[in-house]
């Protein structure tokens, strides 16, 4: 198979360092849960202009539901990809080990940064 997207490659990259820096335990090879919200940056064209540059506009839409950020679905594949044994830094010993899973797609903030928030956590 091949990626659609060119970033792909990129994207799973940063997540295998990020997910080695942060977890500093064994393979985890049980059940799991992942909560993950991945965060996107807003278009220029949902801001104002001139004094209002900072400011969204009344019709810049609250979620990033068009095709330029991709499907959940796809997303939270890569992401899983990215932390399991077919990678060189496997956080959970399989994907399939994942029992509950919640996606999730936002706009970035100034608190919250662009990339995305993973939290995993045994299951039973």
């Amino acid at each position: 198979m091949v990626e659609a997207s060119p970033h792909v490659k990129t994207w799973r990259s940063d997540i295998m360092a990020a997910a080695d820096r942060a977890h500093l335990g064994s393979v985890i090879d049980g059940p799991v849960s992942v909560d993950v919200c991945f965060f996107f940056p807003r278009p220029k064209g949902h801001y104002g202009t001139g004094r209002n540059a900072e400011r969204l506009k009344p019709s810049a839409p609250e979620y990033p539901d068009n095709r330029t950020y991709g499907d959940a679905d796809k997303l939270a594949r890569s992401l899983l990809d990215a932390i399991s044994c077919c990678s060189g830094y496997p956080l959970i010993a399989d994907d399939s080990r994942v029992t509950d899973l919640c996606v999730r797609k936002r706009y970035a903030t100034e608190m919250k940064g662009c990339g995305a928030l993973v939290r995993i956590m045994n299951v039973g």
